[in-house]
């Protein structure tokens, strides 16, 4: 199996050169989301590289304007000779780069996208990829099950940070500072989120590590070819390199939570099934509006999506399944004037209803 050693940081490259003939894939600022490499850097990196019988992989994974691409593609022309490689995330980028350099080995990542294999297939026959880097959204059972005919050799991320947002825009600071820091939800203070910014932009990293190394023997009985591992800090190429292969010692001296994503399954449609009311889901769509509270005995807090004209019945179907009947003679703005006759749309008062809950639904009998 393929190892391709994934760093954006300069202070990891001096440990991988000492692997035998290693794959580096390095982040460049101006091309890498999170690449911290310098662009006067890249002649030396190549050199070092290339001097230790290695394969350089140039990263290119930013979103990109017109005017950024045809920058990208300057940027690159000097350095084409000598990469073994670019990794595309950009489909504009990835033709344009078939386009001027046909015999450059090309690297189609997917990983943030097309999960199927229609896609799969098709950007495979348009750019005839070196080498497609899979969604990590695809369990190993979908990739197993993956006509691999006409397929180059693919590739996983089996270790590192998972990304799960982008922004092309600065939103940590104005001044663009490069700023990593953590970002905790009041809602789950125990899940910590990494946010990273430069220049680039800001990115927002999942609380957990990926970790698909004791999984290896599965990745590659379902015809994947390559797995990708990102280090972020040295700390973890130390972890890694104490292991000695040993990867259930690495997985539980891994520096972070880890995760093994969506490698068994996705379902992630499962917190929305949990959310929806399926005895409501068989009237939604008919409401005339809904009570938004309702504080027994006293009062029910409704939203009209409708104009009525009182008096009128309604119908109310509660979250528990349970309906009611209801008449509306009078209701009563949040200011305390009465309306009667023709009412707006909006929030009114009325008299508490037996079985109205929150969420219950009003209809039109």
């Amino acid at each position: 199996m393929n190892y391709c050693f994934s760093i954006q940081h300069p202070s990891l490259l001096e440990p991988l050169l000492a692997l035998s003939q290693p794959e580096i894939l390095w982040g460049v600022k101006g091309l890498s989301r999170r690449g911290q490499f310098e662009v006067d850097e890249t002649p030396l990196v190549l050199e070092k590289i290339l001097a230790a019988g290695g394969s350089p992989i140039l990263l290119w994974d930013l979103p990109l304007t017109d005017q950024a691409l045809a920058r990208g593609l300057t940027i690159l022309e000097p350095w084409v000779s000598k990469l073994r490689g670019v990794k595309v995330a950009d489909l504009g980028a990835a033709r344009a780069l078939k386009r001027h350099w046909p015999e450059l080995p090309l690297h189609l990542s997917l990983e943030l996208s097309s999960p199927n294999a229609a896609t799969i297939h098709g950007w495979a026959a348009e750019l005839n990829p070196a080498r497609i880097c899979l969604s990590n959204q695809l369990p190993i059972k979908a990739v197993a099950g993956l006509d691999k005919t006409g397929l180059p050799p693919l590739e996983v991320q089996a270790l590192g940070p998972l990304e799960v947002f982008f922004s092309s825009r600065p939103l940590l600071d104005a001044d663009q500072a490069y700023r990593a820091l953590e970002a905790v939800s009041l809602e789950r203070p125990r899940q910590v989120n990494r946010l990273w910014q430069s220049p680039q932009g800001t990115c927002m990293l999942h609380s957990r590590d990926l970790f698909l190394l004791d999984r290896l023997a599965s990745i590659e009985a379902a015809g994947v070819g390559g797995v990708r591992l990102e280090f972020a800090e040295l700390k973890e190429w130390q972890a890694f390199e104490a292991a000695q292969g040993d990867f259930l010692a690495l997985k539980a001296a891994w520096p972070r939570k880890i995760t093994a994503g969506f490698f068994c399954a996705n379902r992630t449609d499962r917190p929305v099934k949990r959310l929806t009311n399926a005895r409501l889901a068989q009237v939604e769509g008919q409401q005339v509006g809904e009570v938004l509270e309702a504080s027994k005995g006293a009062y029910c807090l409704i939203q009209l999506e409708i104009s009525l004209n009182l008096p009128v019945q309604l119908g109310l179907v509660n979250p528990e399944g349970k309906e009611f009947t209801l008449l509306i003679e009078r209701l009563e703005k949040l200011s305390g004037e009465q309306v009667s006759g023709i009412s707006e749309p909006g929030a009114y008062l009325i008299p508490f209803v037996k079985g109205a809950l929150a969420r219950s639904l009003l209809l039109l009998p």
